[in-house]
């Protein structure tokens, strides 16, 4: 069986985990926690990176330092993970949904501005699959606008968009290092912070709405509690497994980009051009996820059925969060018909470091077989 993940080991991850086990020291802000705080930094040319639990956390971070009230909007793509979301739902925001485009899943621009009301508070941009071809518009809008433009960039570690990293468009932004990742520590994140503003209020956040920092720094006598917040901090053990990977990021997203670049290479001559992933010539990807657009939900279902036949695993991606349960309706008369299109024709399949060529091939020579016969039927 041709899994659909694998999640990344590098095999040096062992050496800085027995470091942590020796020095004694398991809990958060300890030597690796920093390192990866200093990487991080680099990586996005920020004004400050903040390890976190999860991407989810980091999430919840931003809408604290936003001060998110019940009936303030946001802005957002339904086609998301339920953690973009959660945080601001939580705070009673009203969410209001902007269509995507088919060829990027990005948000559009073209719908965005149209959304803009007195209650805006902020735009979520999601780069799906790691890449972006339009952030720099979308931050043109919120600027145009006086709104906090906060990238999801869960996905997109590594990837860069007009000579600029992806995370770094932001006032704020997110990153994952969930097992899905290219980089991971299991479970983790960071909040990205592109203005200096939020540095102060994002840190006593993060430890329970405390001063502690200053504290543990001798600038004060005694910490105290300033705000709400919550212990969002990632373990040393999870930043030792972390900072391993992080060392030999670029070696990995090689890796996974040229496994993007072969499956375009071999499914460019099969499907068509509008089926396969779209890259913006201003985008450098770090080649996260590989995803067609079948025709029809019931062509992708049959699809991954042939596929798991022949033992390859494949799947679908994001349900539209506007139609989830958990709103009891709240967003029928919503429309967004190409988020609603692309939710039930997409298909993922497998991307991981230690896939070979070899089960590339396979596997796209099977993708293109099923499709081409289940479209014909």
């Amino acid at each position: 069986m041709i899994i659909f993940n694998e999640p990344l080991l590098l095999g040096t991850e062992r050496g800085y985990l027995d470091q942590v086990l020796k020095s004694g020291y398991f809990c958060g802000n300890g030597e690796f926690f920093r390192k990866c705080e200093e990487t991080l930094t680099g990586i996005f040319q920020a004004q400050k990176v903040l390890l976190t639990s999860s991407g989810s956390s980091a999430l919840n971070i931003a809408a604290e330092l936003l001060e998110i009230q019940p009936g303030d909007e946001i802005i957002l793509p339904s086609f998301a993970h339920v953690g973009t979301v959660s945080a601001f739902a939580l705070r009673k925001a009203n969410l209001v949904w902007c269509d995507i485009k088919a060829s990027t899943r990005n948000l559009a621009e073209n719908d965005l501005e149209k959304l803009i009301t007195k209650r805006t508070r902020a735009v979520i941009a999601v780069n799906y699959a790691g890449m972006s071809d339009n952030i720099d518009q979308v931050k043109e809008i919120c600027r145009k606008h006086s709104l906090i433009l906060i990238e999801d960039n869960a996905q997109g570690i590594g990837t860069v968009y007009q000579n600029q990293s992806l995370g770094s468009f932001g006032d704020l932004a997110i990153v994952s290092f969930h097992q899905t990742k290219n980089v991971h520590c299991g479970e983790g994140g960071a909040l990205i912070i592109n203005s200096p503003q939020f540095i102060d209020a994002a840190q006593k956040i993060r430890d329970r709405g405390t001063d502690r920092k200053e504290f543990n720094e001798g600038k004060i006598s005694r910490w105290t509690w300033w705000m709400n917040g919550s212990n969002y901090y990632l373990s040393e053990l999870q930043a030792a497994f972390l900072y391993a990977q992080l060392r030999q990021m670029e070696k990995v997203n090689s890796c996974r980009l040229a496994i993007f670049q072969r499956y375009n290479e071999l499914l460019n001559e099969f499907l068509p051009e509008e089926a396969l992933p779209f890259v913006a010539e201003n985008c450098q990807s770090n080649g996260h996820c590989y995803s067609i657009l079948t025709e029809s939900e019931q062509h992708r279902n049959k699809i991954i059925d042939k596929l798991h036949k022949q033992g390859i695993q494949s799947t679908f991606h994001y349900q539209p969060l506007h139609r989830a349960p958990y709103w009891q309706g709240l967003y029928k008369t919503s429309r967004l018909p190409v988020t609603e299109k692309v939710a039930a024709v997409i298909l993922r399949l497998p991307v991981y470091y230690d896939l070979d060529f070899i089960d590339v091939d396979a596997i796209s020579y099977e993708l293109a077989k099923a499709y081409s016969s289940e479209r014909k039927d």
